[in-house]
């Protein structure tokens, strides 16, 4: 029966599991890997089954779930992708989208198969790109001054404004084009986002617009505490 404690048994379980999965190796390495399980991966198990219990005090019918195979295989894939995150803030995604995943009825269990395996492909500067890009910030953005003083050249598939409205939100992105390019390709392949047409030039406030598609919109609300 999958209740609050033993789901808790299930992450821990398979967080020990991502841990054991090092093949054997000898000297320095080993010697590593060694300290990374009593440490790093202990820290980062702790801390996955904080966040997996937490969430769980939400779910009402978790008794109910008891029979739920795909909620069980469900667990075991975000704690794997939990226990391999680099940043917090993903591993939260991860404990989001678990109990996103009992709770939100409107997304099939297929796609919540998909969303998962796509949260875990994506580092975390593809999702900040896709949260910025499933807002409608033309509003925000129509008095704003442009925070840049240079001109971007060599990523004529973009248009400038819409590079700087990026670089603006996500810092880290500065003088990246060719890296943003790959990332918005990337979203559009996977069908979550519109194509920034390079025909169609937008300047001011109109760069700003929303450009998630309907699936872009789901995912972006299975991964993402629900209010």
């Amino acid at each position: 029966m999958i209740n609050k404690e033993k789901a808790k048994e299930v992450a821990v379980a398979t967080a020990k599991g991502v841990v054991s999965e090092f093949p054997f190796v000898g000297g320095l390495l080993a010697e590593y890997i060694g300290l990374a399980k009593d440490r790093a991966a202990s820290n980062i198990m702790k801390e996955w089954i904080s966040l997996v219990d937490s969430r769980l005090e939400k779910i009402e019918n978790l008794e109910t779930l008891a029979d739920d195979e795909f909620f069980y295989s469900f667990l075991h894939t975000a704690t794997q992708g939990a226990m391999k995150a680099l940043q917090k803030e993903k591993r939260e995604m991860y404990a989001d989208a678990l109990i996103n995943a009992a709770s939100l009825g409107d997304i099939t269990n297929e796609k919540k198969t998909v969303f998962i395996w796509q949260l875990d492909k994506y580092s975390l500067v593809f999702i900040k790109v896709l949260y910025l890009l499933s807002q409608d910030n033309t509003v925000a953005n129509q008095n704003r001054q442009n925070p840049m003083n240079h001109v971007y050249a060599g990523l004529r598939s973009i248009d400038d404004d819409f590079i700087r409205y990026v670089t603006h939100n996500i810092p880290e992105l500065e003088s990246e084009e060719s890296f943003l390019y790959l990332i918005l390709q990337t979203l559009f392949s996977d069908g979550l986002i519109k194509k920034v047409d390079a025909n169609y030039v937008e300047q001011g406030a109109a760069c700003a617009k929303k450009r998630t598609t309907l699936l872009g919109d789901e995912f972006v609300r299975f991964i993402k505490p629900q209010n």
